[in-house]
């Protein structure tokens, strides 16, 4: 979607789910790496989700992968210059 306060696109992936015997496995790092490879490659200039602020597992995982959490906002998390 094109941003409003300037002229970029970006993106929001609303949920990431892998079966629980599969987890713990890199899957979801795997999938959250290829979508921002996959955004990149189109113009897509950052990339925001939202999760609740006790989901920890969730938290985690878009840390790691380079999302940066916005104090203001609880349940968002952004990955900027994707």
């Amino acid at each position: 979607m094109p941003r409003l306060d300037r002229d970029e696109k970006m993106a929001y992936f609303y949920e990431i789910e892998v079966c629980p015997q599969f987890r713990r496995q890199g899957i979801a790092t795997a999938m959250v790496n290829e979508l921002k490879h996959c955004l990149r490659s189109q113009g897509v200039s950052s990339l925001w989700v939202g999760t609740e602020s006790n989901n920890t597992p969730a938290l985690s995982l878009y840390q790691s992968t380079g999302a940066v959490r916005e104090p203001e906002l609880i349940h968002e998390l952004w990955y900027n210059n994707i």
